[in-house]
């Protein structure tokens, strides 16, 4: 039993599997290991989980915090405390070429404080830009 109420269900292009609860406990399961994995995200009021395609799985709230775990590197979290004002309301991952053409993934946030972020993977925020209305 999870003891919490489940709040969304992830599925990453690595065959990994990551079930969030509101209380921000975060189970991964994937095809490499026989036990799930339970991490705390260290946020409660978690909404959603979002997968990159390297491994990065992150985590957004109805307070407007985020916390990445980065599942191939000992499944570290940064936590980010109050990415936005208000409740994050959509999360996606996009993939660009940094300046020197390397692939790198960016967390684009919106939320109801009519804001969309954008974030790479170690938590730095690289951009925002405010809204007339809240995004959808």
């Amino acid at each position: 039993s999870l003891g919490a109420k489940i709040s969304d269900v992830s599925y990453s292009n690595s065959n990994a599997l990551a079930v969030l609860t509101e209380s921000g406990q975060i189970v991964l399961w994937d095809s490499d290991r026989s036990e799930p994995r339970h991490i705390n995200s260290q946020f409660k009021g978690a909404t959603k989980a979002i997968w990159n395609d390297f491994g990065v799985v992150a985590v957004v709230t109805r307070g407007g915090n985020v916390s990445l775990v980065d599942t191939k590197a000992g499944d570290q979290v940064i936590p980010i405390v109050g990415k936005h004002t208000g409740p994050i309301t959509s999360a996606l991952w996009v993939l660009s070429n940094d300046d020197s053409g390397c692939p790198q993934s960016m967390l684009c946030l919106g939320g109801k404080d009519r804001v969309v972020s954008m974030t790479n993977e170690i938590g730095d925020t690289v951009g925002s830009l405010e809204l007339d209305d809240e995004p959808t």
